[in-house]
């Protein structure tokens, strides 16, 4: 009977963090930077996507001799040049000097755009 007692008081205290909602809709530019890092883990190497300040942007491989497009296309941005470097690992980095990045709400550790 305590072994219950205490599992519903458990229960009390955790189920208002347990989220059963719908997913939150994807900006444009969360979606790309999530394919680009699926495209880097897929492909096994080391994979750039640079955007532009109009919103044009490329993805190119360059792991071992294949330094090519891969896709690219527009998305809806507006800003200042962005460049993203993703490891076969998953891991993304913003490129050496490029200060957009920095200001990108960027979560390294997942390699997620984070919208509010």
């Amino acid at each position: 009977m305590v072994v219950l007692l205490i599992l519903s008081v458990v229960l009390a205290l955790t189920a208002p963090t347990i989220r059963t909602g719908k997913p939150r809709a994807e900006s444009a530019l969360a979606a790309l930077v999530r394919t680009a890092r699926a495209t880097a883990i897929q492909r096994g190497e080391v994979v750039e996507l640079d955007i532009g300040p109009s919103g044009g942007w490329r993805l190119s491989g360059l792991g071992g001799s294949s330094n090519d497009l891969i896709t690219g296309g527009r998305v809806d941005y507006q800003g200042a040049e962005l460049r993203l470097v993703f490891s076969p690992h998953g891991m993304c980095t913003p490129a050496i000097g490029a200060p957009a990045a920095e200001a990108l709400p960027l979560d390294l550790l997942q390699c997620e755009v984070v919208t509010p």
